[in-house]
């Protein structure tokens, strides 16, 4: 059993468990209904990254995408915790207004204020969970291709998936926000719809099909 169906792989491949069956269980959240607010503003973008301040997440990608959309009225907030000589690395990368760095936020705080989350790792994530939690309260997302983040973005309708070793990959995802503003407003009831996927009873209810499955083929 794994959260993904990506760590399963990884099992089967390494040689372990090839008899067992294989089941996928999420991991679950759920978001603070008096948390979850209206998309920010409609006519202005606003990309978030809430996660460690690390080269594994992928930051530098990030900022070298947001840095060529050269948008007048787009917003990139990035919030976490990391390395202090990295983050004085990444604010030298890109130096714009354009660009805030908070630090330590909630993750609702985080997501009241931006219309797009952007999760750029380049590791293989087994299953990123600030993914759903951005679903949770209706923002859509752009991944990359890596680990279990695909198999949790429906594509075109709860976010987009990149390759992160395309160079104008990520760019060319973020630009279709940018293009048409009220994408994010569009995308949210599938968001909030996909998250019902993660609620901890639909888990628990998962683990008990689990469990039930392995009591009957030992009575049988």
């Amino acid at each position: 059993m794994g959260n993904s169906d990506f760590i399963l792989k990884q099992h089967v491949e390494s040689g372990l468990f090839l008899k067992a069956k294989s089941w996928v269980v999420y991991n679950g959240y759920r978001a603070s209904g008096s948390s979850i607010l209206p998309t920010p503003r409609p006519d202005r973008v606003r990309f978030g990254y809430l996660g460690r301040i690390t080269p594994i997440k992928g930051i530098d990608l990030l900022l070298a995408a947001f840095n060529r959309l050269n948008e007048p009225d787009t917003q990139l907030l990035i919030a976490g915790e990391g390395n202090e000589r990295y983050l004085h690395k990444l604010k030298k990368l890109v130096s714009s207004t354009k660009v805030q760095y908070l630090g330590y936020v909630k993750p609702e705080d985080l997501f009241n204020q931006i219309n797009v989350l952007v999760v750029p790792s380049l590791w293989n994530e087994p299953l990123a969970r600030v993914v759903y939690e951005a679903y949770g309260h209706g923002i859509p997302v752009i991944t990359s291709d890596r680990g279990g983040l695909p198999e949790i973005v429906e594509e075109g309708r709860t976010g987009f998936v990149f390759d992160p070793e395309k160079p104008l990959a990520l760019v060319s995802k973020m630009k279709k926000f940018i293009e048409d503003k009220s994408l994010p407003g569009r995308m949210r009831k599938d968001c909030l719809r996909k998250a019902q996927d993660f609620l901890p009873e639909k888990i628990v209810e998962n683990y008990i099909e689990v469990f039930q499955a392995a009591v009957n083929k030992h009575l049988n």
